[in-house]
């Protein structure tokens, strides 16, 4: 079928309501980037062909860019969109490895012989080998060792006194009762200060309640003496009234007529 009749046949195959696709064969690849959001792949189409540049819409991405085919190389010139320039990068297909990686086991050249330990093959091979002696085994402090009270096996001798283990533990137990004694030096100091203040509360508590006693004496007794006071200026000026002196004097004149009319009765 010839190329200019692809449009009328697909639509006599595949009916009037589907497009037709693009024919661009895509030999050179572009990412077009910075485009208006909302495209879709015919508007960049139609839009390219209005540039004179005929484009295949091959895949849209996630972020807004699309890849583009063109059987030609993208225009010289720069081209945009509602006077918004589309930035176009080529895009360069992955290339696949020139020398894979083959499992298996490697085949020898030359058979007999290992081609790693051939001639300049392993490099530790041409490494001078040292006749220098054995080295000796580290020192090991706890090769002596024996637990407190254990019994010696095999005609061993009791450990030595000097093992470092034993003074390890020995320090520690020290540093363990030193511990010990200040903590129960402390408890004594606090113990001792408890007390303190408990006698120095009780002692505090007794005097306010003894200058508690002395004051209500004392004000008792001060009420006493005023009450007394004021009792004994009443009375005085009762005296120095003459008020007090007519009724005395009435009551005096009563008695003395009264007392005869007792008498002749």
């Amino acid at each position: 079928m010839q190329t200019s009749r692809f449009a009328s046949a697909w639509v006599e195959l595949k009916g009037s309501g589907s497009d037709v696709p693009s024919q661009v064969h895509s030999t050179y690849k572009y990412v077009f980037a910075g485009l208006p959001p909302g495209l879709s792949g015919p508007h960049i189409e139609s839009w390219a062909s209005e540039a004179k540049w005929q484009v295949r819409v091959l895949k849209k991405y996630q972020d807004g860019r699309f890849l583009v085919g063109s059987d030609t190389v993208k225009p010289d010139q720069r081209l945009a969109m509602n006077g918004q320039e589309i930035l176009i990068v080529e895009h360069q297909d992955r290339k696949p490895a020139t020398k894979p990686l083959v499992a298996g086991m490697l085949k020898s050249t030359d058979k007999g012989k290992d081609p790693f330990m051939t001639e300049g093959g392993d490099p530790w091979q041409k490494m001078s080998r040292s006749s220098s002696t054995p080295q000796s085994r580290p020192f090991n402090a706890w090769a002596k060792y024996r637990p407190p009270g254990d019994v010696p096996m095999d005609g061993e001798g009791p450990a030595l006194s000097g093992d470092p283990a034993d003074q390890i533990f020995k320090n520690q137990n020290e540093r363990i009762t030193s511990i010990e004694a200040k903590m129960q030096t402390l408890e004594a100091r606090l113990t001792e200060g408890q007390n303190s203040n408990l006698q120095k509360f009780e002692k505090i508590e007794s005097d306010i309640t003894g200058i508690e006693h002395s004051l209500r004496g004392s004000l008792k007794e001060a009420l006493s003496q005023q009450s007394e006071q004021l009792l004994a200026t009443f009375e005085s000026l009762l005296k120095r009234s003459p008020r007090t002196k007519d009724i005395k004097r009435d009551r005096t004149d009563r008695s003395t007529s009264r007392s005869p009319r007792g008498v002749g009765s």
